[in-house]
């Protein structure tokens, strides 16, 4: 397990209002033969940052469970990294060597607004925000109970706030949701 942290091409990152299509862009980019992808993992939580915690914790269970890690892998993975942002890295490089994939894309939707960090972090990962219409979306979270006006709007306000200081960023691509349904 000496090479189990192995670099391999620029990551992905997919962030976009919950309900906006994320999961779809996720699903259509993960069957490109060289893309790995898995489940949202909200590196950016503190649960999931906390690399250093028993292993009881719950965000390092469900990443063990969902992404079918031995015990010894995922210790190994903590082991060998200096914090969350490297542990996100560790563990996405080893699971796309594991399928045989040569770049590996995480998908949450609140990576939106973790934008710098990701660049700091990556600096040559490929950042897709994906913009829906924001009726539609309202309509989707109302439907599932999401949220209230009120707060959706505080959210929305600061997504088209991030959508407006990174749109002409060479990392950043603005995926129009309305057009990935019509032009697939």
């Amino acid at each position: 397990m000496g090479d189990i942290v192995k670099q391999l091409d620029n990551p992905i990152f997919i962030g976009g209002l919950m309900k906006s299509g994320t999961t779809l862009l996720r699903k259509l980019l993960e069957v490109h033969p060289s893309i790995f992808s898995g489940l949202e993992t909200h590196w950016f939580g503190d649960e999931f940052q906390n690399i250093h915690a028993p292993d009881e914790n719950k965000r390092h269970q469900w990443i063990k469970g969902f992404y079918e890690l031995t015990d010894e892998e995922e210790k190994t993975l903590r082991k060998q990294s200096t914090n969350g942002f490297d542990y996100l890295n560790n563990l996405m490089n080893f699971c796309a060597r594991r399928a045989g994939k040569k770049r590996w894309l995480e998908k949450s939707p609140d990576n939106v607004l973790h934008v710098s960090l990701i660049h700091e972090t990556w600096p040559d990962a490929k950042i897709l925000l994906l913009k829906r219409n924001l009726l539609d979306v309202y309509a989707s979270w109302k439907k599932n109970q999401k949220s209230q006006i009120r707060d959706f709007l505080e959210i929305a306000k600061d997504f088209e706030a991030t959508i407006q200081l990174f749109s002409s960023h060479p990392s950043v691509f603005i995926v129009n949701y309305e057009r990935l349904v019509r032009e697939t």
